[in-house]
């Protein structure tokens, strides 16, 4: 993917009524760089472009509206917003109302290039009867819809936070409502604290995007956030469950369990239609008969009934076990609505038509990762080296600035001190206060 999210990709694949793309000013001067040369012409031109895109020869021809952030954008005849290009996948550009000029290459050879483009957009097939037919250019499907991918791994309240998924949303409110964004979720869970504000998050992008969650493990916090979405798919190894609630190293008291069961996983639960039923035994296997789940699916219809027993045909949780799906259990039981373990399988089996990713969830998953690890290095030698100062005049100083150094790592990005062992911003600032006395004493002696 591009990493580069434009406003207006493929809007034309929504099903949904725009306006046709508002263009750069009438006969604004551009300049790209492509494989032949450098192309100038204007907004305005018509034009067709031959380009590769993922190993595959295309042709787009059109109406320049626009160029920026490295895409060149076009328009149809009824205007009507077409598949914008990547210019760096751009062959060869033929203008077709006059103007325009390739430089820096030889124009007989850019006219080879259009003739070899050409010939090559056309295939040669054989039907039933052997007579050969001529099959037109194969053009990007348009009836693939937009998808945008978020990856969501480790620690929930360290690399898997909420800042990664408004962003994402926010770009997706750039085309306009009715996007998929797909949270792919691979983690073995983290603080309820930090789930509560990812949960909150995705309520709001509800409002105006559907949410996919894609599951290769979803433990703990992490499989609340996939109770979240409004879509569960799971790759063939995929897991789900044990959302018990620790208080240090102990799993907290079964009363406890069963009262945050119902406070926060039934609410969830219910809003998408799913049985309320799974949330105790996803907390805890203490609770008695509350800890207890199976169904029934009837062969027909195939609608499930839960039990709080083991009364059904197929037992999910019994006595002291923690309850948890695999993908083959999600997805007969209904939880899931299928398997994909590749993009395409995955943009099919949720009615996408295909996968044609836009957005930059992984940059965004990228960065955020990498100063997580940054921070985390940093934190850890400032540390050790706080501990190995000592308390004369210099020592105070150094330690002073490290502790200014962390503040602003709580100010900046409070998730990574709070996970690196760093005392936490109010005891930071005391200790900043002290250190500044003793030095104090010191300088006036």
């Amino acid at each position: 993917m591009r990493g580069i999210l434009v406003l207006g990709v493929l809007i034309s694949t929504l099903g949904v009524a725009f306006t046709p793309l508002a263009v750069a000013a009438e006969g604004e001067s551009i300049r790209l760089e492509i494989a032949s040369g450098f192309w100038r012409g204007h907004t305005g031109d018509e034009v067709r472009v031959v380009y590769k895109a993922r190993g595959i020869r295309r042709t787009i021809q059109g109406t320049i509206a626009r160029y920026a952030d490295g895409w060149l954008e076009l328009t149809g005849e009824s205007g009507s917003r077409l598949a914008p290009v990547f210019v760096s996948d751009i062959q060869s550009i033929e203008q077709l109302n006059g103007g325009g000029e390739v430089t820096e290459s030889d124009a007989d050879e850019t006219s080879k290039d259009l003739a070899a483009d050409s010939e090559a957009d056309v295939t040669q097939e054989t039907d039933a009867d052997n007579s050969p037919k001529v099959a037109q250019a194969v053009e990007e499907d348009e009836s693939i819809k937009p998808t945008f991918l978020l990856p969501m791994t480790g620690m929930v309240g360290l690399e898997f936070r909420p800042e990664e998924i408004e962003a994402i949303i926010a770009q997706a409110d750039e085309l306009g409502p009715g996007q998929t964004i797909v949270l792919e979720i691979d983690s073995g869970g983290g603080y309820v604290a930090e789930w509560e504000m990812i949960r909150d998050a995705i309520y709001e992008g509800q409002k105006r995007h559907r949410f996919v969650a894609w599951v290769i493990d979803g433990t703990s916090a992490a499989c609340s956030t996939t109770l979240c979405c409004d879509v569960i798919v799971f790759t063939s190894r995929g897991y789900i469950g044990s959302i018990t609630t620790l208080m240090g190293n102990p799993s907290a008291p079964v009363d406890y369990q069963v009262a945050s069961a119902r406070r926060f996983l039934e609410p969830v639960l219910r809003r998408f239609g799913r049985s309320p039923k799974l949330a105790v035994p996803f907390k805890t296997g203490d609770a008695g008969s509350l800890s207890l789940l199976s169904y029934s699916k009837d062969p027909e219809t195939g609608k499930v009934t839960w039990y709080q027993s083991l009364e059904g045909d197929v037992d999910l949780n019994r006595a002291g076990d923690v309850l948890g799906f695999t993908a083959r259990e999600a997805i007969d039981s209904g939880l899931a609505i299928g398997p994909a373990d590749t993009e395409e399988e995955l943009g099919v089996l949720i009615g996408q038509n295909g996968w044609k990713e836009v957005g930059t969830g992984r940059k965004l998953h990228e960065d955020w990762n990498a100063i997580v690890k940054r921070g985390q290095k940093e934190l850890q030698l400032s540390s050790i080296e706080f501990q190995e100062t000592g308390n004369d005049l210099a020592g105070l100083t150094k330690k002073i600035k490290i502790v200014e150094s962390w503040l602003r790592w709580y100010k900046n990005h409070s998730n990574i001190p709070m996970n690196s062992g760093i005392p936490p911003k109010k005891n930071l600032e005391q200790l900043l206060i002290q250190l500044k006395d003793q030095r104090r004493v010191l300088q006036q002696r």
